[in-house]
């Protein structure tokens, strides 16, 4: 009896420990449907990096079409699908929680009440109450061996939270070769 008890206090203890994994959402700016597909699955990966970031985008995309059954190559002539992608944009929005006591002499502020804002000023930077949204955006063209050609700009933003930015940007490369993935298969 003393073991349960003990090990569903570990087991809650735990559980209230843990994180979510952040979300992630992707819109397009224009559908991107290929109708005709080369008959190869050779595709050249090219990633451009505007706004120096440090990302893992293009080794992810490798990854993730080297999975499903598409061979990588160095030389865009010779591939059946050529991906060039930028990534131009990638933000950290602050939100922070409001104060919902007064200040200024009345009521409660921290440990201390009472005082007004000579004492307890507001710090964007502060952790327990500041989280992030995330906001990213890549233009993509897909070239098709003698096909036409393909383009669309992503655009991704992440839930409010403390991530860090390396936590969001292998989430953003991640749904980003899934979306390429998706674009090459569908």
């Amino acid at each position: 009896m003393k073991k349960t008890i003990y090990l569903f206090f570990l087991l809650l203890f735990f559980t209230a420990c843990a994180s979510t994994t952040p979300t992630v959402h992707l819109k397009t700016t224009e559908p991107l449907i290929i109708t005709q597909k080369p008959e190869g699955k050779k595709v050249y990966i090219k990633f451009n990096n505007s706004i120096n970031v440090e990302n893992n985008i293009t080794k992810n995309i490798e990854y993730t079409l080297q999975n499903n059954g598409y061979e990588i190559s160095q030389d865009p002539t010779s591939s059946d699908y050529a991906i060039y992608g930028d990534l131009t944009d990638f933000k950290r929005i602050y939100v922070k929680d409001p104060n919902v006591y007064m200040g200024f002499g009345f009521g409660m502020r921290r440990f201390y009440g009472g005082f007004g804002h000579f004492y307890d000023y507001d710090n964007p930077y502060e952790y327990n109450d500041t989280s992030y949204i995330y906001e990213a955006q890549v233009s993509l063209l897909i070239k098709l061996k003698n096909l036409r050609d393909y383009s669309t700009n992503l655009n991704l933003q992440s839930d409010r939270g403390v991530y860090s930015t390396s936590t969001i940007m292998a989430k953003f490369a991640d749904k980003i070769s899934n979306q390429i993935l998706h674009f090459l298969e569908f």
